[in-house]
């Protein structure tokens, strides 16, 4: 009896010790968002592509999405060293892995409307109108799929607010990006989920109350934003506006 303790007082000392030794798993999110940063400062897309082939190796239903994310952030990075012809490969690289996808679930929809937004930037005319089209149809795919999905709320969000109003835009944005922050950015905690889309819904709301001269309700905004992300990079440029 006196070993069988023993036993198990050892067993349970290295489990103990073993947890913790061993660091915490980084989010694949958050290694990838630290990517960007990393190539900034080696001023090479090397530290994002390094990961891509990483995920390229991975063997799990969220391999492809993970890999348009760090697609887009190359393209991000590739954009803000004037790469424009590399951003746009990145870009397309991304949404032709998010449209090849087979049985896409609602983040598979939100994540491809968000870079096809962002790649909006590089149409013009009717290719312009058609991908703005797609950018409407894939966050109700989205939210039809997961109604419970702050990513979906803020992509058709961020479409209704970035939409000329001459086209109808404007209309839905506030209640959107409202519904948007009300919803948990991970309702299940896993390092292989995404995070993202309240921070940046915090933002627009911001911005929307700021274009309609409503301080008031963009401070309210604001001092949420810093509450629950004090360290983003998006409260730099409020800082003066708000002092």
């Amino acid at each position: 009896m006196k070993k069988l303790t023993l036993s198990l007082l050892i067993s349970c000392l290295s489990s103990i010790l073993l947890a913790v030794s061993t660091p915490p798993i980084l989010p694949i999110q958050e290694r990838i968002e630290k990517g960007l940063y990393a190539c900034f400062t080696a001023q090479s897309a090397e530290p994002l592509a390094s990961l891509y082939t990483e995920l390229e190796k991975q063997h799990t239903p969220l391999a492809s999405y993970w890999m348009a994310y760090t697609k887009f952030y190359e393209a991000i990075y590739d954009l803000k060293t004037q790469k424009v012809d590399l951003a746009k490969n990145c870009i397309q690289q991304a949404i032709t892995l998010l449209e090849n996808t087979k049985n896409k679930t609602s983040e598979d929809y939100a994540l491809l409307a968000y870079i096809q937004s962002f790649s909006l930037q590089y149409k013009t005319g009717m290719e312009a109108g058609k991908i703005s089209s797609e950018v409407a149809a894939n966050g109700q795919k989205a939210l039809q799929l997961d109604s419970t999905n702050l990513r979906a709320w803020y992509i058709v969000g961020s479409h209704d607010f970035y939409l000329p109003a001459t086209y109808g835009g404007g209309q839905k944005a506030e209640s959107y990006l409202k519904k948007a922050i009300e919803l948990s950015p991970q309702p299940v905690t896993n390092p292989w989920f995404p995070s993202w889309g309240k921070e940046e819904a915090y933002d627009l709301l911001i911005r929307f109350y700021l274009n309609k001269e409503k301080t008031a309700e963009a401070r309210k905004y604001y001092e949420a934003l810093k509450a629950s992300y004090p360290e983003s990079y998006l409260i730099v440029q409020y800082e003066e506006k708000f002092q």
